[in-house]
């Protein structure tokens, strides 16, 4: 039993300092966020950082708090805590996105984890409707899905969202150009971004 029991404990802690950690983190980049300069419009889009949410459909999982079989690598995979609008009302202007095909509609995917509480659509929706009271332009990082890139395409086309796929237009354009061609909300093929994670 006490092997047990300090495998426990040492699951607790890791739960405990995971938490901990997202807090904090959460706390310093809305605090970063404010101070965070308006876009240079003739600066080439590809040199402008942008704030990312990592996995960000993953605050849709749900966890059951007993955290039993499933729900502890759940936990994981949930790296983000609120809603779309909420991460935008935090300072994020790029998304990354992994969608997934759950057999009914395209969802996302995060780590080993369906996320299939929100679709899609909705979630590009949730974006647009944010985005219709702003004046800022967000990035949407589309990562490959696997067999269901055409009906990703068929849904961004249907919301009227542009879809950059090749990375030496992605490459030439400025702030301006992107925002001008193709609307506040652009995707872009995944290939053609660098991610910071610092």
């Amino acid at each position: 039993f006490d092997h047990i029991f300090s495998h426990l404990r040492l699951l607790c802690t890791m739960k405990w300092l995971s938490f901990a950690f997202r807090s904090l983190l959460a706390v310093t980049l809305s605090t970063a966020v404010r101070a965070v300069a308006p876009l240079d419009p003739e600066k080439p889009l590809n040199e402008v950082p942008f704030v990312m949410s990592h996995g960000s459909a993953s605050a849709y999982i749900e966890i059951d708090e007993n955290f039993r079989n499933f729900e502890f690598v759940k936990s994981y995979a949930k790296t983000q805590q609120v809603t779309f609008s909420e991460q935008l009302n935090c300072g994020a202007r790029a998304f990354d996105l992994k969608p997934a095909d759950n057999g009914n509609n395209i969802v996302f995917a995060s780590a080993f984890c369906p996320v299939d509480e929100i679709t899609f659509a909705e979630a590009i929706q949730e974006i647009l409707d944010w985005s219709s009271e702003s004046n800022e332009l967000i990035l949407l990082k589309i990562q490959d899905c696997d067999g269901c890139n055409d009906q990703v395409d068929a849904i961004l086309e249907e919301m009227k969202v542009s879809y950059i796929k090749q990375c030496d237009i992605f490459n030439i354009l400025t702030v301006a150009m992107a925002y001008d061609l193709y609307g506040k909300v652009v995707a872009i093929d995944d290939s053609c971004f660098v991610s910071n994670h610092s």
